[in-house]
């Protein structure tokens, strides 16, 4: 996973062949490359066209200036099928997408909104493609530093936990952290120095989000995170009802209930963590966290 790029060439038999490309960009003050998803050499003949309006700042799901896991995951699953759904990252045009599907700066025709929390949105003139196309899950992060005894989620009641606004969660979620007095910070950086600081005795999150952040501030050692999910959310493509009309949509479900697209995910997540592990390699945590020998210090 090292080097500035890295390239995945995949070959399509018959239908074509494509490159993904993972490409590592730009040194921020932390000290690593990012990686961005991009997508070249398509050549493969598609049937089934989706032009899906995504979050601007959703990374790893979705985002303009990385670009979104999920481009590879389509790719290498739905691409030699005959099926391509394209994410379109525009702010201003994701605001409008609930009310109105509309056309992108690319004139290209936009007929779906991306990551969409079923029944999240009240517009009836829009369908879903079943079943969900990922099923994000919130997990428990506490720190190695405190002892925080949390089995079951009732457990979540007996401490104080925080939630980063950045991290994009359902209505539905929201209302239970509420309900478990779950209150909420402005974002991970946030909230993973209210943890360390003993400010807060745990946090819930999206995994790889709160993953990745654990890589990129240099904490990762200092954090533990829940085996299980305390809550799951399924994330779905809401598309225009004349999209539903495509003869590819059955196959296109069919290739979300299968093993080969469930792999296929789990091992592009893998990936992207395993490159964010290398090139955070000897990041210096912030300076909230203790050394060892202090933290012993302090304990005794």
């Amino acid at each position: 996973m090292r080097g500035l790029l890295i390239t995945l060439l995949i070959a399509l038999g018959i239908t074509g062949v494509y490159a993904q490309t993972i490409e590592l960009f730009g040194r921020e003050e932390l000290g690593y490359n990012i990686p961005k998803y991009s997508k070249i050499d398509n050549r493969a003949k598609i049937d089934l066209k989706i032009y899906a309006i995504a979050d601007a700042d959703n990374f790893p799901i979705s985002s303009q200036k990385q670009g979104s896991v999920f481009s590879k995951i389509f790719n290498e699953t739905l691409r030699n099928k005959g099926i391509d759904i394209s994410l379109v990252y525009n702010a201003e045009t994701y605001d409008k997408i609930v009310q109105n599907f509309e056309r992108n700066e690319h004139k290209n025709k936009i007929n779906a909104h991306f990551g969409v929390y079923y029944q999240e949105t009240p517009y009836s003139k829009n369908k879903y493609i079943f079943p969900a196309f990922f099923v994000n899950e919130i997990h428990v992060f506490t720190s190695l530093q405190n002892s925080v005894e949390i089995e079951k989620k009732s457990d979540l009641k007996k401490y104080k936990g925080i939630h980063p606004a950045t991290d994009k969660v359902s209505n539905f979620i929201k209302k239970e952290f509420e309900e478990y007095g779950i209150k909420e910070v402005e974002s991970f950086s946030k909230a993973f120095e209210e943890l360390l600081t003993g400010q807060t005795d745990y946090i819930v999150a999206s995994y790889y989000p709160g993953a990745i952040e654990l890589y990129k501030t240099g904490i990762k050692d200092y954090v533990s995170i829940s085996q299980e999910a305390v809550w799951k959310m399924p994330m779905f493509i809401r598309v225009d009802p004349n999209v539903m009309h495509n003869k590819k949509i059955k196959e296109l479900e069919k290739i979300l209930k299968s093993e080969e697209y469930k792999k296929q995910q789990i091992e592009a997540f893998e990936e992207l963590l395993e490159i964010y592990r290398e090139n955070t390699r000897g990041i210096v945590p912030p300076k909230y966290v203790k050394p060892e020998d202090e933290q012993t210090e302090t304990k005794s």
